[in-house]
Protein backbone atom coordinates (compact mmCIF):
# COMPACT_ATOMS: atom_id res chain seq x y z
CA UNK A 1 0.00 0.00 0.00
CA UNK A 2 1.18 3.44 -0.79
CA UNK A 3 1.36 5.92 1.97
CA UNK A 4 0.10 9.45 1.63
CA UNK A 5 3.64 10.96 1.29
CA UNK A 6 4.76 8.70 -1.55
CA UNK A 7 3.23 8.73 -4.97
CA UNK A 8 2.93 5.73 -7.21
CA UNK A 9 4.46 6.67 -10.55
CA UNK A 10 3.90 3.82 -12.94
CA UNK A 11 6.44 1.69 -14.78
CA UNK A 12 10.13 2.11 -13.84
CA UNK A 13 11.11 1.32 -17.46
CA UNK A 14 9.21 4.39 -18.64
CA UNK A 15 11.13 6.54 -16.16
CA UNK A 16 14.41 5.04 -17.29
CA UNK A 17 13.50 5.76 -20.92
CA UNK A 18 12.62 9.38 -20.08
CA UNK A 19 15.89 9.79 -18.19
CA UNK A 20 17.85 8.44 -21.16
CA UNK A 21 16.07 10.83 -23.51
CA UNK A 22 16.75 13.79 -21.21
CA UNK A 23 20.41 12.78 -20.88
CA UNK A 24 20.73 12.61 -24.68
CA UNK A 25 19.15 16.04 -25.06
CA UNK A 26 21.44 17.43 -22.37
CA UNK A 27 24.53 15.96 -24.01
CA UNK A 28 23.45 17.40 -27.37
CA UNK A 29 23.02 20.85 -25.81
CA UNK A 30 26.39 20.61 -24.09
CA UNK A 31 28.06 19.54 -27.34
CA UNK A 32 26.50 22.48 -29.16
CA UNK A 33 27.66 24.95 -26.49
CA UNK A 34 31.15 23.41 -26.49
CA UNK A 35 31.34 23.97 -30.25
CA UNK A 36 30.29 27.60 -29.80
CA UNK A 37 32.94 28.12 -27.12
CA UNK A 38 35.63 26.53 -29.34
CA UNK A 39 34.67 28.85 -32.20
CA UNK A 40 34.79 31.88 -29.89
CA UNK A 41 38.21 30.91 -28.51
CA UNK A 42 39.52 30.38 -32.04
CA UNK A 43 38.21 33.87 -32.92
CA UNK A 44 40.11 35.43 -30.01
CA UNK A 45 43.49 34.16 -31.26
CA UNK A 46 45.04 34.24 -27.80
CA UNK A 47 48.42 32.76 -28.87
CA UNK A 48 48.74 35.46 -31.52
CA UNK A 49 47.92 38.19 -29.02
CA UNK A 50 50.48 36.80 -26.58
CA UNK A 51 53.13 36.90 -29.33
CA UNK A 52 52.21 40.52 -30.11
CA UNK A 53 52.27 41.79 -26.53
CA UNK A 54 53.94 39.32 -24.13
CA UNK A 55 54.62 41.82 -21.34
CA UNK A 56 50.95 42.68 -20.96
CA UNK A 57 50.03 39.02 -20.62
CA UNK A 58 52.87 38.41 -18.16
CA UNK A 59 51.64 41.36 -16.07
CA UNK A 60 48.07 40.08 -16.22
CA UNK A 61 49.25 36.63 -15.14
CA UNK A 62 51.17 38.13 -12.22
CA UNK A 63 48.12 40.14 -11.18
CA UNK A 64 45.81 37.14 -11.35
CA UNK A 65 48.31 35.04 -9.41
CA UNK A 66 48.63 37.75 -6.77
CA UNK A 67 44.87 37.96 -6.32
CA UNK A 68 44.34 34.20 -6.31
CA UNK A 69 47.24 33.78 -3.89
CA UNK A 70 45.44 35.90 -1.33
CA UNK A 71 47.44 39.06 -1.86
CA UNK A 72 44.44 41.26 -2.42
CA UNK A 73 43.68 41.59 1.30
CA UNK A 74 47.28 41.76 2.52
CA UNK A 75 49.13 44.59 4.24
CA UNK A 76 51.27 45.54 1.22
CA UNK A 77 48.16 45.88 -0.94
CA UNK A 78 46.54 48.11 1.66
CA UNK A 79 49.68 50.22 1.87
CA UNK A 80 49.90 50.60 -1.92
CA UNK A 81 46.22 51.47 -2.23
CA UNK A 82 46.36 54.00 0.61
CA UNK A 83 49.46 55.77 -0.67
CA UNK A 84 48.40 55.50 -4.30
CA UNK A 85 45.12 57.22 -3.52
CA UNK A 86 46.94 59.91 -1.54
CA UNK A 87 49.28 60.57 -4.45
CA UNK A 88 46.46 60.65 -6.98
CA UNK A 89 44.52 63.17 -4.88
CA UNK A 90 47.68 65.18 -4.37
CA UNK A 91 48.40 65.35 -8.11
CA UNK A 92 44.78 66.05 -8.98
CA UNK A 93 44.62 68.86 -6.41
CA UNK A 94 47.92 70.33 -7.58
CA UNK A 95 46.77 70.24 -11.18
CA UNK A 96 43.49 71.91 -10.29
CA UNK A 97 45.26 74.62 -8.30
CA UNK A 98 47.85 75.33 -10.99
CA UNK A 99 45.27 75.48 -13.75
CA UNK A 100 43.09 77.80 -11.65
CA UNK A 101 46.06 80.00 -10.75
CA UNK A 102 47.18 80.12 -14.36
CA UNK A 103 43.69 81.13 -15.45
CA UNK A 104 43.41 83.95 -12.91
CA UNK A 105 46.93 85.32 -13.27
CA UNK A 106 47.12 85.11 -17.03
CA UNK A 107 47.42 88.53 -18.63
CA UNK A 108 44.47 89.71 -20.59
CA UNK A 109 45.05 89.64 -24.30
CA UNK A 110 45.94 93.10 -25.57
CA UNK A 111 44.49 94.67 -28.65
CA UNK A 112 46.65 94.21 -31.70
CA UNK A 113 48.58 97.35 -32.62
CA UNK A 114 47.70 99.02 -35.85
CA UNK A 115 50.46 99.24 -38.36
CA UNK A 116 51.69 102.75 -39.01
CA UNK A 117 52.15 103.80 -42.56
CA UNK A 118 55.82 103.86 -43.30
CA UNK A 119 57.29 107.19 -44.25
CA UNK A 120 59.79 107.36 -46.98
CA UNK A 121 63.12 109.06 -46.47
CA UNK A 122 62.13 111.98 -48.67
CA UNK A 123 58.96 112.59 -46.70
CA UNK A 124 60.97 112.41 -43.49
CA UNK A 125 63.41 115.05 -44.73
CA UNK A 126 60.61 117.48 -45.59
CA UNK A 127 59.53 117.68 -41.96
Amino acid sequence: MATEGSAVQGNPMEHAGKMVDEAKALSGGISQKAGEVRAYVAELDIPGRIRENPLAFAGAALGVGYVLGGGLFSRPTGWFLKNGLRLSFLFAGAKALTSKAAATSAPKPSKPKRARPSRSKAAHEND
